[in-house]
């Protein structure tokens, strides 16, 4: 099967999406698919077998772009337009695969390419704007529309996480949705001597790592707060390794001006190669997000990890953790504080919490699991009757494993009650092959 990939990023960048982009890729070649990736025209080059990369052209003066919505991005999204436009042959792909915003152009340019089109949806396009900027909170009920109408007529959508496909199941009125989750990052053995200690003065102390982007939903402000709340004898040392070199210089400041550099320090960015080994040397990993629906890939890295991990009670986590593989607290500084302390001062529960999760990684988040819900979309589309008032003749996808699924969970009982509880049942096919 010939697919074209369409990712609206820097590929490849040592970073969420140009990953889990990757790691898609590299199974739909591994199966044996012709893939062109039509991405920016930044990036670093990969190889692998039966993968083309096409670069749209850049926009003047644009050489580099952040994450998340900004002008920079909208300008470059616009120039994968005309590249788009002329690979998009009738005939030449059975299907487009769409990251993010592309679906918008997979969608538009329909009668043109006449393949299926796939909507693999990292993230919520509407919070991703209102959160960027006021402005487009005015417009969220028009950008609702539009964003429904994408899900509605795309003939697959793949969300990363629970949470956005109980969205797609709502809007789509169908359970066709199927949860295309990250898996923990792959990286190479690497021998090198990685800092452990706060400028030589911390030895012996638990260390505590986060590893990510410094976006405000993140939460870094938070977990600055709470080292400061944590009492000077506290047995840990906290480290916080990633994002861009101005947005490390200014929490630098901050820690400097609230004279905490011998409990908390900003690294800056390092090799992806060196991840797996940063957390492997750490005790307690962090994941203090604030804010946000789709479950941060880090989490499945610091899963497969073994060490325990203190994240906040907020659905962008507690879709994959619980209280069993993680220390779940509220997003505030004073609980990510107390904490931070309990699992520093009790490594037998740093040892539960780190084992359960990563027994859970290796049962339901697997990189086997990820290569056979890709097998299960590019496998499994069946005609079905148009939506109603629809433009396109739309197909659906269903998947013959998950009916199955179905049947013995409906033969087992299912005792979910409350609002939550209807949802859940409409997309437990999906959940069923999830945690297979």
């Amino acid at each position: 099967m010939r697919i074209l990939v369409i990712a609206p990023q820097p590929f490849f960048a040592e970073r969420g999406t140009p990953i889990a982009v990757r790691r898609l890729v590299e199974t739909l070649c591994a199966d044996g698919h012709e893939v062109d990736l039509l991405t920016y025209p930044f990036g670093t080059d990969v190889e692998v077998e039966g993968l083309s990369i096409h670069r749209a052209r850049t926009f003047p003066g644009v050489d580099a772009v952040g994450i998340g919505f900004s002008l920079r991005k909208l300008l470059l999204d616009l120039m994968l337009l005309p590249k788009f436009f002329q690979m998009a042959k009738s005939g030449r792909y059975h299907t487009v695969h769409a990251v993010e915003e592309a679906v918008y152009l997979a969608l538009l340019l329909r009668r043109r390419h006449q393949a299926k089109v796939v909507y693999d949806m990292d993230s919520s396009l509407v919070d991703q704007l209102a959160d960027s900027n006021t402005v487009f909170r005015l417009f969220r009920p028009l950008l609702t529309r539009i964003e429904q109408w994408a899900i509605r007529h795309a003939d697959v959508v793949a969300p990363m996480c629970q949470d956005l496909a109980d969205y797609a199941v709502d809007i789509r009125e169908t359970e066709d949705a199927v949860v295309l989750h990250d898996v923990p990052v792959e990286t190479a053995s690497v021998a090198s001597a990685l800092p452990l200690t706060m400028n030589g003065a911390n030895e012996g102390r638990p260390l505590a790592l986060y590893v990510g982007n410094l976006e405000a939903y993140q939460g870094i402000d938070l977990l600055v707060e709470a080292a400061g709340l944590l009492p000077r004898e506290s047995p840990v040392s906290i480290q916080v390794v990633g994002g861009p070199m101005n947005e490390v210089e200014r929490f630098r400041s901050l820690i400097a001006e609230r004279d905490l550099r011998d409990r908390i320090q900003f690294l800056g960015p390092r090799p992806l190669e060196q991840l797996n080994e940063r957390l492997a040397r750490a005790d307690i990993l962090l994941s203090p997000r604030s804010k946000g629906g789709n479950t941060p890939l880090k989490v499945y890295s610091y899963m497969e990890s073994g060490r325990a991990i203190l994240a906040t009670r907020l659905s962008t986590h507690t879709q994959v953790l619980d209280d069993s593989t993680a220390l779940l607290v509220d997003p505030s500084p004073e609980a990510y504080a107390r904490g931070l302390a309990r699992l520093a001062g009790d490594e037998e529960l740093r040892n539960t919490l780190g084992e359960s999760a990563q027994r859970r990684v290796r049962r339901s988040y697997s990189p086997r699991s990820f290569a056979r819900k890709v097998r299960d979309i590019y496998g499994s589309h069946r005609p079905r009757a148009a939506h109603a008032g629809s433009a396109w003749g739309l197909s659906d996808v269903w998947h013959g494993a998950d009916r199955r699924a179905s049947g013995e969970r409906r033969r087992g009982g299912d005792r979910r009650s409350g609002p939550r509880a209807g949802r859940e049942r409409r997309v437990g096919e999906r959940r069923s092959l999830i945690h297979a």
